[in-house]
């Protein structure tokens, strides 16, 4: 019933603010329920993400989750901008950067029939661009829906930017996760540590030291720990000491290859 109540929200209003909850499945589902409503029949629907690992992995799920559906590439992903991309496909992720690139070189966004942008709580500079030009081609193309999602975005503020539009809730489901911190500085390690780059902070080392104990006294799952730099996360790596661990990296300088490691599965 909430998909239906949705799609009949989108087809008649032309902006739409929609807070998910984290769970709610409103980065993959939501794409499914426009494409079904007939709503990209005129023309793609595109979903962008602040981040080229999103923008591929939601591609990638939403494509296993529709195999079948629809015709060949009717899900495909843009993380990059190329002048010879087209808008042919059904449902398009991209990265907010990349939709910027297709505006400066088609300020109608001609081919394109829905724009959802995605995380708009991280506000960045593409995504703020975004909105400002977006906000000016509604008022151009009446045929044109907008569709701003977050999680912990202010709904009101928004809505007030674009003429009081509507916002849909969406109630979501959330996992288990324990989160455990590193001890401050009255317990962690004192001094610093060498790396072949530089110096590192001690609560490195403290990490490293919780991710060991974590992994002695769990059975199963994933562990992610958070670092601040490439530096201390290639230290935490290397000194990361277990023969049944697949340890991996995740920052922005690695390749797209290397990012994708994370979501591939391992015994």
């Amino acid at each position: 019933m909430g998909s239906i109540k949705f799609c009949l929200f989108s087809q008649f209003l032309q902006v739409m603010v929609l807070i998910g909850e984290t769970g709610s499945g409103k980065s993959t589902q939501l794409v499914q329920f426009l494409a079904d409503s007939g709503l990209g029949a005129s023309g793609s629907i595109v979903c962008t993400q602040p981040r080229k690992i999103a923008a591929v992995s939601l591609a990638k799920r939403v494509g296993e989750e529709t195999n079948g559906c629809y015709e060949g590439n009717s899900i495909i992903c843009y993380p990059t901008y190329s002048h010879v991309q087209a808008f042919k496909s059904k449902v398009i992720f991209m990265t907010d950067h990349c939709l910027l690139q297709h505006y400066m070189n088609n300020k109608n966004l001609s081919g394109i029939s829905c724009v959802i942008i995605d995380e708009a709580h991280e506000r960045s500079l593409n995504t703020d661009l975004l909105l400002a030009l977006l906000k000016e081609l509604l008022c151009q193309r009446g045929d044109l829906r907008l569709i701003i999602m977050s999680a912990t975005v202010d709904a009101s503020k928004i809505s007030d930017y674009f003429y009081g539009c509507g916002t849909f809730h969406v109630v979501g489901r959330s996992f288990p996760v324990e989160i455990n911190y590193v001890p401050g500085e009255y317990g962690g390690t004192s001094g610093t540590l060498k790396s072949s780059s530089g110096n590192l902070a001690p609560y490195v080392f403290d990490v490293v030291k919780m991710v060991t104990e974590i992994h002695k006294s769990e059975n199963e799952g994933a562990i992610l720990a958070f670092l601040t730099s490439q530096m201390e996360v290639d230290w935490a790596r290397e000194n990361f000491q277990s023969h049944s661990v697949v340890s991996l990296a995740l920052h922005g300088k690695l390749s797209h290859e290397a990012q994708c490691r994370v979501f591939q599965d391992y015994p």
